[in-house]
């Protein structure tokens, strides 16, 4: 249906007479009733929909490429045809909610069983947008399987008392998955470890190398969906904590190091390079910034060109990434193995909590940290590191534990 629709779209435009998803919708009914009868009309209309927006985001870019190209690393491609099973997505008008069951329009006719859901007891079909709590329902393939995706309206608490002078700011790498820096003298840094996710990985890589020896290929794909799982799954236990944390001290702030496109091209070793893409960044960033923002948390995604190379205790300033590719910058402090950096003084800062740090200074400035080290705590402290993170503990709780499983007397 999604290729039937982006056809005709994709015709009409080479023929200088474009058409929208609407009028596409009425072509399909018109002149591919086999095909557009196989769905359930809700379903196919979705999906015409959804082809349409591609499109349009695409005439979208497209023109703003035209007048700022240099935004961009490529010309945005048209939208391609897909391969194999697409998502399903069906609005409000394909499904009812009875007794806590998602019941799909059509369903039965491929043997679809209805849907346990929590979240809504009661909902008719095309229910008003007032009385609407499950809105789009996305049936996702995943190689050997599908998940089903559930989107509802959350009911919206009272937000938590929160300081937006108080500030997080998180570095996001490999060994240390995140770490953590405050404005606030007397929270030390966090190190969050990266264990659990290269755990994952080395285990998937491992069954992965001995099913593609066997010709295993089926196998394989369900191995991409357990890994897949898990570091979900880990990642909204991180993203939660560190949520959790900022409204445990009342921080109205978050500011997140990322670089726009930055695992294209990424140069760090081959070792490293294939770590740095096996991990999905972006995921937990995104995981971190919907659940901040349903605190009301201020979320700040920063460029963190040099912050890992700028020395933060020195107050060292931090080039601008276009005027440093001019001229290649230098700077008073290096790392000098692995985890360490060391200052022009010859001070010794863990090189992640001195990344963040400098994230932090990109948005506020140098007050705090020089606070900081007149209180002699914070930053120039040992950072508090955490193994594994347990989204029911306390900081001090998922230290103890992470302490612990180090010492050997729990797994």
């Amino acid at each position: 249906m999604a290729n039937a629709t982006l056809y005709h779209m994709r015709q009409a435009f080479f023929t200088d007479q474009p058409i929208n998803a609407s009028q596409a919708d009425k072509i399909l009914k018109r002149e591919h009733k086999d095909v557009y009868s196989l769905l359930p009309s809700a379903g196919a209309q979705r999906t015409t929909q959804l082809v349409g927006d591609s499109w349009k985001s695409w005439v979208k870019a497209k023109a703003d490429y035209a007048r700022h190209p240099e935004k961009y690393r490529a010309p945005p491609k048209i939208p391609g045809y897909g391969k194999g099973a697409r998502t399903y997505v069906v609005n409000r008008n394909g499904y009812k909610i009875v007794n806590g069951m998602i019941h799909l329009s059509g369903a039965k006719a491929f043997g679809f069983q209805p849907v346990k859901t929590t979240v809504c007891e009661h909902q008719p079909f095309n229910a008003k947008a007032d009385e609407t709590v499950v809105t789009d329902i996305r049936i996702v393939p995943l190689g050997t399987s599908f998940c089903i995706e559930i989107g509802y309206i959350k009911e919206t608490a009272s937000p938590p008392l929160l300081d937006m002078s108080r500030v997080l700011s998180l570095d996001i790498g490999i060994d240390n998955l995140v770490a953590i820096t405050s404005n606030q003298p007397d929270y030390r840094p966090v190190l969050v470890k990266g264990k659990v996710i290269k755990s994952i990985n080395v285990q998937y890589n491992k069954d992965k190398a001995a099913l593609a020896k066997k010709g295993k290929k089926r196998h394989i794909r369900s191995k991409v969906r357990k890994r897949h799982a898990r570091i979900h799954d880990y990642f909204h236990k991180v993203s939660h904590w560190i949520v959790s944390e900022c409204v445990r001290t009342r921080t109205g702030k978050l500011v997140i190091g990322k670089n726009p496109g930055w695992k294209q091209g990424v140069n760090i070793g081959r070792v490293n390079n294939q770590k740095f893409t096996a991990i999905p960044h972006a995921k937990l960033i995104d995981m971190i910034q919907y659940k901040a923002e349903e605190q009301g948390i201020e979320v700040v995604l920063m460029n963190e060109a040099y912050t890992s190379k700028a020395s933060a205790l020195d107050l060292a300033p931090i080039p601008d990434y276009d005027e440093a590719r001019k001229q290649k910058p230098t700077f008073s402090g290096r790392r000098v193995k692995r985890g360490l950096y060391r200052t022009a003084s010859r001070q010794r800062i863990n090189a992640d909590v001195n990344g963040s740090a400098n994230i932090m200074r990109k948005e506020i400035g140098n007050e705090w940290i020089s606070n900081h080290l007149r209180a002699g705590k914070g930053v120039v402290d040992t950072p508090m590191t955490i193994t594994h993170i347990d989204a029911r503990l306390s900081l001090e709780a998922c230290q103890r534990a992470s302490e612990t499983t180090s010492n050997g007397v729990a797994a």
